[in-house]
């Protein structure tokens, strides 16, 4: 193959002659290449060489040969870095963003959607930049900037996933950001793990306050709220179940969830009284014959969004039922104090709106999504 040869470029064909020490500019193919070895002595004293045979992609002109010299020298300094401190050259932000939602993850798990947002949103403000080049501050700015008026809770949601990025992008083999380099921002302690996240009172759900909740949810949301009492699942796995995963066969009840939070199926055993509200729910709702379509369906009759991470949106229902049922358990106590009193059991009035209040109490601490499994079955 000939290799043609622009008019005015430099050209290093020093055949059997060694090169010197050095990076420089060649014309190769009509396109600026940098060739050349790095001769550097890290801090034990050892010396070490890096071998370069790279292209700039510039066309080989004299206009461009400014910028191919310049690359040249950054290079340089992105090798000596490397032997002497240990820090990898640094790559533009979107390829250090596609490498780190393309990683490898447990469960073959893809990126969530907030995960995805976080790093769109900062692909968005740097650009191709490389992560090298950004500054401490300048991330401090950015987070601040971009979660300005937000709850405390959303900013340590934000900043959790992107020191996630950071942080890997500094772990070694990478080394595309100094861990002196990394930002440090202030962390509001009390939002990150608030106080009512530490323990739920899951315990304290007497049977009587479940079928409570039950009973005052609408049609469509009451078999969901059995089957979640019945095996302990997710709203997220509950919602994703279709119509031919449960067998309501009387002595034979199951259920079989494809998906669950840990990425394997599950086979549970469904509650007789459980599987009776699925069979009045399918009743109801009709239009059976799609066998692969999902088995739980909007009040208006459509799929829930359950694309991706995505557990579904019932929050609205199970919003009107946490709602209805504080209203009726607040009548249930009022009309047994009204009795009480009547008879002259004082004390005893005292007692049962002292149990009402915590009732209510332990009812309004219920997640305002039931994106979560708020009891477990007795």
């Amino acid at each position: 193959m000939v290799r043609e040869r622009v008019q005015g470029a430099r050209r290093s064909n020093r055949i059997g002659k060694r090169r010197s020490p050095g990076l420089e500019v060649i014309e190769r193919d009509g396109t600026w290449h940098v060739v050349g070895t790095v001769r550097v002595a890290g801090l034990d004293g050892r010396r070490r060489s890096s071998r370069v045979r790279k292209s700039t992609g510039l066309p080989a002109t004299p206009e461009t040969l400014g910028a191919a010299e310049a690359l040249r020298d950054n290079w340089t300094v992105e090798i000596r870095n490397q032997v002497i401190h240990g820090v990898a050259p640094s790559v533009p932000l979107s390829v250090a963003i596609e490498q780190f939602l393309a990683r490898a993850r447990e469960h073959e798990r893809k990126p969530g959607w907030r995960e995805v947002a976080t790093m769109q949103d900062a692909l968005k403000k740097f650009g191709v930049r490389h992560l090298s080049d950004i500054s401490s501050d300048e991330w401090t700015r950015y987070v601040d900037t971009r979660c300005e008026g937000r709850a405390a809770a959303t900013r340590e949601r934000y900043l959790n996933t992107l020191m996630s990025f950071l942080n890997w992008c500094a772990k070694p083999g990478r080394r595309w950001i100094t861990d002196k380099a990394l930002p440090v921002f202030e962390r509001n302690a009390s939002a990150r793990k608030p106080k009512h996240r530490l323990r739920r009172r899951v315990s304290e759900w007497r049977p009587e306050l479940i079928r409570l909740l039950i009973d005052n949810a609408s049609w469509h949301l009451r078999p969901q709220l059995w089957m979640q009492w019945s095996t302990g699942q997710r709203v997220s796995a509950v919602l994703k179940v279709r119509l031919c995963d449960v067998v309501l066969v009387a002595g034979r009840e199951q259920v079989n969830f494809r998906k669950t939070k840990t990425g394997e199926p599950v086979t549970a055993s469904l509650h007789p009284a459980a599987a009776e509200a699925i069979r009045h729910y399918l009743d109801r709702r009709g239009r059976l014959s799609d066998r692969e379509g999902p088995l739980f369906l909007t009040k208006s009759g459509k799929p829930y969004h359950t694309e991706g991470e995505l557990s579904g949106h019932n929050r609205a229902a199970f919003n009107n039922a946490k709602a209805k049922a504080r209203a009726c358990r607040r009548r249930q106590a009022l009309a047994t104090c009204l009795d009480l009193r009547q008879m002259g059991q004082k004390e005893a009035a005292r007692s049962e709106a002292g149990r009402a209040w915590a009732d209510l109490k332990l009812m309004s601490q219920l997640p305002s999504i039931g994106s979560g499994t708020f009891w477990r079955p007795r």
